[in-house]
């Protein structure tokens, strides 16, 4: 029922973001001195009573954290609006009384089946026009202005709810960010909007991306296109199309964070 690792370089190597906890109690400081070996732990996809053996476990393997929650957004809340972390502060409970801490993930990595249903724009839409659906991970638009909004709400619950709690030293902000485009019309809009706060003019962008070669000057900001794989798109056009993806990751991090910590 454990997937053991070294939990600390696990995710040190996968590049997943981590917030680590104030140190307004000795007990919910993370010491230089110490040494945190666990584990990801998934105690919500089995029976509640399985839990006091799965800690023996750790025990026996002198695990002292493991990381939590990240993709049980539906049973946090199981519909919109109703919200329950009992289980979860139960079993955070049962690890601290053990000297087990815990690193909480928040799970905007897996929207619930309602919030799918409710809205199916806040998924992906590919280069050739499919839009992702729910069914697996990491399926929605970080620039999805009504997702961003269910986010900031499940965060800001699940922070007030378990963010005092003396087992927690840490916070992993969703699941392994990364840059997946979509290319759906409010996505086009906001990179162009981008690229006109970036350069002012669409003189100057015409001058600095050099367009005149193979006749790719503008004449609007809304000409630009999203760059596709199929496409030999002029270079600058591809540099700023990952550099404003890079910075839709960074703000839908930053969302998170700040509800956190409010």
């Amino acid at each position: 029922m454990l997937k053991f690792n070294s939990l600390l370089l696990s995710l040190l190597f996968a590049g997943l973001p981590l917030l680590l906890c104030g140190q307004e109690t000795d007990d919910q400081a993370i010491h230089a001195d110490k040494i945190y070996y666990g584990a990801s732990y998934y105690p919500e996809t089995w029976p509640r009573e399985s839990v006091s053996e799965d800690i023996r476990h750790m025990k026996v393997l002198s695990m002292n954290v493991v990381r939590m929650a990240e993709f049980s957004w539906s049973k946090m809340e199981p519909r919109e609006g109703e919200y329950d972390f009992e289980w979860l502060r139960s079993i955070m409970d049962e690890l601290h009384e053990n000297g087990i801490s815990v690193i909480l993930g928040t799970p905007t990595a897996t929207p619930p089946a309602w919030l799918w249903e409710k809205h199916p724009e806040i998924g992906q839409l590919d280069e050739d026009g499919r839009r992702k659906y729910h069914g697996a991970r990491k399926s929605y638009d970080y620039n999805n202005q009504v997702y961003q909004h269910y986010v900031v709400r499940i965060v800001t619950e699940m922070a007030k709810a378990l963010g005092n709690h003396p087992a927690l030293i840490g916070w992993q902000t969703d699941n392994e960010l990364s840059m997946k485009p979509d290319y759906c019309q409010s996505t086009k809009v906001l990179f162009q909007n981008w690229l006109r706060e970036k350069y002012g003019t669409i003189e100057n962008l015409n001058q600095i991306w050099a367009t005149d070669l193979w006749s790719q000057t503008y004449q609007r900001f809304d000409q630009i296109p999203l760059p596709r794989s199929w496409t030999w798109h002029h270079p600058s056009l591809q540099l700023e199309w990952k550099s404003f993806q890079s910075e839709s990751v960074v703000n839908f991090q930053a969302i998170q964070l700040a509800a956190i910590r409010q």
